[in-house]
């Protein structure tokens, strides 16, 4: 079953004036029927600071059933920039 979600979230660290924002990932939930129940998040989203304009892209992988959980790197890649 996947979901994905609607809208972006926003963050705003008020000690050092930073303002974030970033849309969600799709979410995967496995094994609802049999088995042991897991959830993943993968796909790709951009992380910005509008603040100073820098973002942030990241990529995350889908796990994989073959290989145990814990074995299996989430992150597949972040790219770092300003606009």
């Amino acid at each position: 079953m996947a979901f994905t979600a609607l809208g972006a979230t926003y963050v705003h660290l008020t000690n050092t004036g930073d303002y974030y924002s970033w849309r969600k990932v799709e979410t995967f939930i496995h094994n609802i029927i049999v088995g042991k129940l897991w959830i993943d998040h993968h796909g790709r989203t951009t992380i910005t600071n509008h603040r100073n304009k820098d973002n942030c892209e990241l990529i995350l992988q889908a796990k994989t059933r073959q290989v145990r959980m814990e074995q299996v790197p989430h992150l597949a890649r972040i790219s770092l920039g300003s606009e």
